[in-house]
C-alpha cells in the first residue's frame, strides 16, 4: 500500500510541474504533459527515491533525478509525437522537477518504514 501512495504522490508533484512548466517551454499539451509525467515518476522513483535516497541522501537522489529528468524530458518529441521541447526548456523543466524532489525526498525521509 506504501508503494502505491508514494508513486500516486510523486505522479500528482512530477504531473504538476509537467503540466506547468512544459507548455511554458515548449509545445507540448496536456495529454503529452501527462504521459512524460508519467514515464518520469516511474524512472525517477525506482531509479532516485528507491535506489538513490536511501544510498546517498536527498542530495545525492537530487542530482539523480534532475539527470534522469533531463534525459527524459529531453525526449519528450519520442515520447509524446508532435511535442516539441528543447534542450533549454528540458533544463528548466528538470530544474524545476529538482526543486519538487527535494520537498519529497524530505517527505520519504520522515515517513515512518514499514516493518
Amino acid at each position: 500500500m506504501r508503494l502505491w501512495w508514494e508513486l500516486a504522490l510523486k505522479f500528482l508533484l512530477v504531473g504538476i510541474v509537467a503540466e506547468l512548466v512544459l507548455p511554458q517551454v515548449g509545445r507540448v499539451n496536456w495529454a503529452q504533459a501527462m504521459w512524460v509525467a508519467l514515464v518520469v515518476t516511474v524512472v525517477a522513483y525506482a531509479l532516485g527515491d528507491r535506489l538513490a535516497l536511501p544510498a546517498w541522501g536527498n542530495a545525492g537522489a537530487v542530482l539523480v533525478d534532475f539527470v534522469l529528468a533531463l534525459a527524459l524530458f529531453s525526449t519528450t518529441p519520442l515520447l509524446a509525437p508532435g511535442s516539441r521541447l528543447d534542450l533549454g526548456g528540458a533544463l528548466v523543466a528538470a530544474g524545476a522537477l529538482a526543486i519538487m524532489e527535494i520537498l519529497y525526498h524530505q517527505y520519504l525521509m520522515r515517513r515512518p518504514q514499514a516493518s
